[in-house]
Parts: structure tokens; sequence; C-alpha cells
């Protein structure tokens, strides 16, 4: 037990070693003509150089907390998911989540001209989350139980639906096929830096929920019926 507690916090440490010199490199790579030294001494405050400023805490920064979030949001979604279903290649994409969120942006583009990023995160976590009680609605058609393979099937068949309305409601005007095609590519890279933080704060409430939803998941390992008896 010793053993195998002991190899697990070593690869968690190589991860977390792994995390950090990637966010190194990101941190010293890029355009503007900053490199690794000056990178470093920037992160240990020896720096005063204002180009220096400019690059790394404007651009390259805001770019780097944002890929680590991001990362960090899809990966914990992921699991969570892979947990419910019991399927170790269950996504987002599996459960209508990215497909509703989808057409949500596409009927936002499409009847309320939404192009401001607010505007855009609001219709596609409002997509989303209907998205994902529609499939969980489907699961309990027939009064049976939203075991993993009708949730899986009731999300393949919502997915396949929202896919061919948002593919309808952007083809219907160019320019909302140019819009809603910039959206669903994105980019690390936005210029609205005011969302930065606001999103951090709500990637961390998700995460902080997803580790108190850790134990109580993880009896669903042990099958419906245990997890049912054990509550």
């Amino acid at each position: 037990m010793n053993i195998a507690v002991y190899k697990a916090g070593a690869v968690y440490a190589l991860l977390l070693l792994s995390v950090l010199a990637l966010a190194l490199a990101s941190l010293s790579l890029g355009a503007g003509g900053v490199g690794w030294r000056s990178s470093l001494n920037w992160i240990l405050s020896a720096s005063n150089d204002v180009h220096v400023d400019l690059v790394l805490g404007e651009l390259r920064l805001p770019r780097l907390l944002k890929a680590l979030a991001l990362g960090a949001a899809l990966s914990a979604a992921g699991v969570l998911l892979q947990t419910v279903t019991r399927n170790p290649l269950a996504e987002t994409g599996l459960l209508g989540v990215n497909s509703g969120a989808a057409l949500g942006v596409a009927l936002g583009m499409a009847l309320f001209a939404a192009q401001s990023p607010t505007a855009q995160i609001g219709c596609a976590l409002g997509g989303a989350l209907l998205g994902s009680l529609l499939v969980l609605v489907l699961a309990h058609v027939g009064g049976g139980r939203a075991s993993p393979l009708r949730l899986v099937l009731a999300g393949l068949a919502l997915s396949a639906t929202c896919h061919s309305l948002t593919a309808w409601l952007a083809l219907v005007d160019t320019a909302n096929l140019d819009r809603f095609r910039f959206w669903l590519l994105g980019s690390l890279a936005h210029p609205h830096a005011g969302l930065l933080w606001p999103g951090l704060v709500l990637i961390g409430f998700g995460l902080a929920a997803a580790v108190i939803l850790v134990r109580p998941l993880s009896a669903l390992a042990l099958g419906d019926d245990l997890a049912r008896a054990l509550g």
C-alpha cells in the first residue's frame, strides 16, 4: 500500500514539475523579443523594463492563465463525466454539453445579435445547462432509470439534433456563419482581458465543487445498486 502511495506521489510530483516547466516555456516563447532570461527576471521581480512588463504581463501571462484554467476545467469535467457514465471515453460532447452550448450561441447570434463575449458566454452557459437537463430528462423517458447506457444514447441523440439546428442557423446568414466559426475555434489571445479574472473565479468555483463531489461520485464506480444502497 505504501509503495502504491509513493508511486502515485512521484507521478503527481512529476506532472506538477512538467506543468511548471511548460508554464515557464510558455512565458519565454512568443512574439515580443523577450527570452527566458528576461522572463525569469520578471518572475523574480528583478526586471524594470517597460517592454518586458508589457509583453509578459499583458500578453503572455493572461494567455498562460487561460490555458491552465481551461485545461483544468476540461480535465475535471472529463473525469466527472467518465465517473458518472463509467465510460473511459466520455467527454463533454457525449452528454449534450458542447452541442447545447453551440446551439445556444447560434441562437443568440441569430435572434438577439449576441456579439459581445459576455453575451456569448451567457448563451453558451445557458445552452450547455439546458442540453444537460434535456439529456437527463430523455434518459428517464419510459420510467426507466438513468443508467450510463441511457445517458450516452440520450446524449448522442440530442447532440445530433443540436448539431443539425446549429448548422442550419449558421448557414441561414453568412454573417452568423463567420461569427459562429470564430467563436467555435476560440483563441487564448482574446483581447478582452476584463473577462479573465471573472472567468478564473467561475472555474475556481467549479473545480471546488468537483473536489467536493469526488467522494460521493466514487461510489458510482461500484455499480448502480451498491451506489444507491450507499445513498
